[in-house]
């Protein structure tokens, strides 16, 4: 079996793309607003807003899913579900063993990467991007 290998072009086409959506509600409900609705850290929600660098700060799932629930019919919960639900199925469809990826890839051990798709521990964004690359890198070899 190939190493499990992602793409910096993937990554990082994934990693701008949660950007700009998230950039698209801090824009449209206004920083202030999306702070206060998700008990985010304004600074990091400012770091967001489309006038600034586009360097990503630091969130995971379920900050993103706050963000997302500002403009949303659905809840915060719903969304990060849905997010961890989608990725599982993806993860199921692609032939990846859990112990390479997560070795390959600074992702912690199983049981973490496990507890992460479940919802009982935090995921990164950023590693959530890294595996989503992964998973379409792999889909398409």
């Amino acid at each position: 079996m190939e190493p499990i290998t992602v793409s910096l072009e993937s990554f990082e086409m994934l990693r701008r793309e949660y950007r700009a959506v998230l950039a698209d509600v801090v824009r449209a409900a206004g920083v202030d607003a999306v702070a206060e609705s998700t008990g985010l850290d304004r600074e990091q929600v400012a770091a967001l807003h489309p006038s600034t660098d586009g360097s990503t700060p630091s969130l995971t799932i379920d900050s993103a899913a706050a963000i997302l629930a500002v403009e949303s019919s659905l809840s915060e919960a719903e969304i990060g579900e849905r997010i961890r639900e989608d990725l599982q199925v993806e993860m199921a469809r692609v032939p990846i063993d859990l112990e390479e990826l997560v070795a390959a890839h600074a992702l912690g051990d199983r049981a973490t990467l496990r507890a992460q798709l479940a919802g009982e521990q935090p995921l990164s964004l950023r590693s959530y991007a890294r595996i989503r690359a992964i998973l379409w890198d792999s889909a398409r070899s």
